[in-house]
């Protein structure tokens, strides 16, 4: 308690005459009370009574202004209330005998009027009626004690959340590249001061990662480091969560901000620019005026300064953002991956309790290596190792287990699963697999019979050409590739590998340059198809099923999965390539994948195989690669896949993951029907000679593609700001899709209609078809697949930095329909 010279008794009675509580005190009595009395004037922020102090004295406040205050275990300080004149203190202490719980400071210049612990009890006894008072003051600091006790108690629990959060993320900076060795230095640099830091990067670069470092390697480790994502303060518009209630005052209940949790500590400030324009002043004024706690801010936008000041006029961010670092995106320093990995698996093991010894394939690390992670860096690294180790039961890492992909939302659509009478005949294996099986056994039968069947039998083979093949093109474009789900090749080489499979690699120049295997084997079949005319013969047509057969029976026996279905099948390109018009598509729910699933049954299998094509159903963006298999539904232990209905071609103009060689598929698939259009010409006009000049054109048209193709796709084209162009590719599909089947229907449309009417009537009746209907058929075909492929490309149009380029795709789409029009009707 402060002491202070003794003051002249007679002051000492004319002040407490003064004062309302010693009005009816006797004259007598007021100077016996007078005599353990002393006045004391007291300075600005003069200190009087410690928290945890044994008073022995009482006081009155004559006039100015006292702070009381507690401060927690961190040294927090926290104002309960204000004595004015009139208001006094002490009187607990003396009467219990306890230390007193608060902490007094004079606000102001201030003079108070103090009783000794004798003279106290005296006033007790001559003034009765203080008693009163005395109880109702007792009552009140004990409630505001409890008060403030309750808030402490709330405030550690919230910061031990936080802290708790903190803890989970990583720790370690790993890495050799140079951007990694100068970022150490960066970081140690950092944690000597205690000025505003922004740090700039992509998603997942580590600005986090490196805040934490900073904050742990400076002289405020031992403080909170708290993490607050702007994103949830939008409503915030004056900031109250972040930096406290703008008026000192409060009568309520104390309320602690994000601010007041990391006093002495670091406040990390994740999406800076998404702060309301009230909080950003209100965080510029503190920061100029305050280095009790380090602010560290992070933004993915490159400037987010430019970006405050061009949307939230008025804010000048110089003083905010003066100190900043830039974390380089984990592409631009690959050096570091293969650290990274070793981290991760180690983490990993751990997490999965592993042993510790798996390693990584060397076609794994490549992938990894190759992998350019857009989307989250280092966070996408670590998914990716996760899956990998959960996916492993051996103690080596293989590249089928490394899945690399963008999580897609899930879109609204009808899920063809909620109706029990498909689900059932999914559950029961009905579709696809009794269905292939039928198939297989129909394929058979075609094949044995165009081998020894005779000419008897060439409806057979007109009705596989004329009908089947188009149907299948039409199937594709409203059902997706759900003939490769019955497809007979495809059911061969799974019996293959059930016999015997040696389980190799796929050589990774394939992997990465299948779409020249697709376009070659296409490339190849149309040019026999269409040179030897085997439309005519029974002989070579079962001669291309059983070669097509054996390659995928062969692949089968050699390598893990369907390989020759995903990487070979040029029927299966065609029908990846139409399947993006589809009217359904198979998807997995998102949200469900990510909060529930830590089996990955859709791509390893359970009781039965997993993906025959290698993907997570969480991955898959498009129809391209997946063959309606449906393995993973009845694999799926969430119900999380879907098999819905869907607006046709959505994926068009949606589609995340567009390989540069799907371009190369339609560039193909467009430019080499137009040598089998010009066939019948050149025989009319070269009879000796058209098959020369047929395989000149057709060869070296497909030798110029190739090599555009080739010095195309070298130009990492796959990139996401190219990803528009690959779907404005895509959206010629319609148009295209449309010129084969016109094709395939007019060449002898008429024996055609012979056989429907042989089949119908059983005999020689007058066409019904003619070649006008047979033109007016394709013409119609070819309307419907221009105006499908403009409806397309002005989807697709909005998403192209160069419009001249989307200009030029509406020319070129009605200058192909004109001329495949001009070939079939001619």
């Amino acid at each position: 308690m402060l002491f202070s010279l003794q003051a002249p008794k007679s002051l000492v009675y004319e002040t407490l005459q003064g004062l309302n509580l010693f009005k009816d005190v006797p004259a007598d009595q007021l100077h016996i009370i007078s005599k353990g009395c002393n006045i004391v004037t007291l300075r600005n922020n003069q200190h009087i009574v410690s928290q945890g102090d044994m008073l022995r004295n009482f006081f009155i406040v004559l006039h100015g202004e006292l702070e009381v205050y507690v401060e927690d275990e961190f040294g927090e300080k926290f104002v309960l209330h204000r004595l004015l004149a009139g208001d006094y203190y002490g009187d607990i202490c003396l009467l219990t005998g306890e230390p007193s719980h608060v902490s007094i400071n004079s606000a102001k210049r201030s003079k108070i009027i103090i009783f000794d612990d004798e003279a106290f009890q005296k006033l007790i006894q001559l003034i009765p009626q203080i008693n009163n008072t005395i109880i109702k003051n007792l009552s009140y600091q004990l409630k505001q004690i409890n008060i403030k006790k309750t808030s402490v108690k709330n405030k550690q629990l919230a910061l031990s959340n936080f802290l708790l959060e903190s803890r989970t993320y990583l720790k370690k900076l790993v890495g050799k590249s140079r951007f990694t060795k100068k970022l150490r230095h960066i970081i140690d640099e950092q944690a000597k001061h205690c000025e505003p830091l922004l740090i700039t990067g992509e998603k997942g670069t580590g600005k986090l990662l490196v805040a934490n470092l900073i904050h742990n390697k400076s002289i405020r480790k031992k403080f909170p480091f708290i993490v607050v994502d702007c994103e949830e303060l939008v409503h915030d518009v004056e900031g109250i969560k972040l930096l406290g209630p703008l008026s000192k005052e409060t009568s309520q209940l104390y309320q602690f901000s994000y601010l007041d949790l990391a006093k002495g500590g670091s406040l990390y400030l994740n999406d800076i620019e998404l702060l309301p324009k009230e909080t950003l002043l209100r965080l510029l004024k503190y920061v100029d005026q305050h280095r009790d706690v380090r602010i560290i801010m992070a933004s993915t936008v490159t400037d987010p300064g430019q970006y405050i000041e061009r949307k939230k006029t008025g804010i000048n961010t110089a003083s905010l953002f003066n100190n900043s670092l830039h974390l380089d995106p984990l592409r631009s320093r690959k050096r570091d991956i293969p650290e990274l990995i070793n981290y991760f698996v180690n983490l990993k093991c751990k997490k999965y309790e592993k042993e510790t010894n798996i390693t990584l394939s060397s076609d794994a690390v490549e992938k990894l290596l190759s992998h350019d992670y857009q989307q989250s860096n280092i966070q996408e690294l670590e998914e990716i190792i996760d899956r990998a180790v959960l996916l492993t039961d051996g103690e080596v890492i293989e590249a089928d287990s490394i899945i690399i992909g963008e999580v897609n939302r899930s879109r609204p659509g009808f899920n063809l699963l909620d109706l029990s009478i498909f689900k059932e005949l999914v559950y029961k294996r009905t579709w696809p697999q009794r269905v292939q099986m039928m198939v297989t056994v129909i394929f058979l039968g075609v094949l044995i019979i165009s081998f020894w069947g005779g000419h008897q039998f060439q409806w057979i083979n007109v009705f596989t050409w004329k009908v089947l093949g188009p149907a299948v093109i039409l199937g594709a474009l409203l059902l997706g590739r759900v003939v490769c789900s019955v497809c007979p090749f495809s059911m061969l080489a799974a019996l293959a590998q059930n016999l015997k499979c040696y389980s190799k690699q796929l050589p990774k120049y394939l992997t990465h340059h299948y779409y020249i295997i697709f376009i070659f084997l296409f490339s190849l079949i149309f040019w026999y198809e269409e040179f030897f005319n085997i439309k005519d013969s029974p002989y070579l047509t079962g001669l291309l099923l059983a070669t097509i057969a054996a390659a995928a029976i062969t692949c089968g026996f050699i390598y893990k999965g369907h390989v020759w279905c995903r990487y070979m099948c040029p029927l299966g390109a065609i029908f990846s390539v139409c399947s993006t018009l589809s009217l359904v598509e198979l998807r997995a729910k998102t949200d469900v994948c990510q909060n529930k699933c830590q089996t990955f049954n859709c791509f390893k299998g359970n009781t039965r195989s997993g993906c025959p094509m290698l993907l997570h159903a969480m991955y898959i963006d498009s129809n391209i690669n997946c063959k309606l298999c449906l393995k993973c539904v009845t694999n799926c232990p969430n119900n999380s896949i879907t098999f819905s209905i869907r607006p046709p071609g959505r994926e068009i103009w949606q589609l995340s993951n567009v390989h540069g060689g799907i371009a190369a598929l339609v560039l193909f698939f467009a430019f080499m029907l137009i040598p089998p259009l010009t066939i019948e010409s050149l025989k009319n006009l070269y009879p000796d000679h058209w098959k020369l000049l047929f395989n000149l054109f057709y060869w070296l048209l497909f030798s110029l593609l190739l090599a555009v193709v080739v010095v195309f796709l070298r130009k990492h084209i796959s990139s996401k700001n190219f990803t528009p162009y690959l779907r404005m590719s895509l959206a010629f599909v319609p148009l295209l899709t449309a010129s084969h089947v016109s094709y395939q229907l007019g060449a002898k449309f008429d024996e055609l209609n012979s056989i429907f009417i042989q089949l119908v009537f059983a005999s020689q009746a007058p066409y019904l078809l003619t070649v006008s209907a047979c033109n007016f058929t394709q013409s119609l075909l070819m309307i419907v697949g221009l105006l499908l492929t403009l409806y397309c490309l002005f989807r697709v149009f909005p998403q192209l930095k160069h419009r001249w380029v989307g200009g030029t795709a509406f020319g070129f789409s009605l200058a192909y329909c004109f001329i495949i029009l001009l070939f079939l009707c001619v």
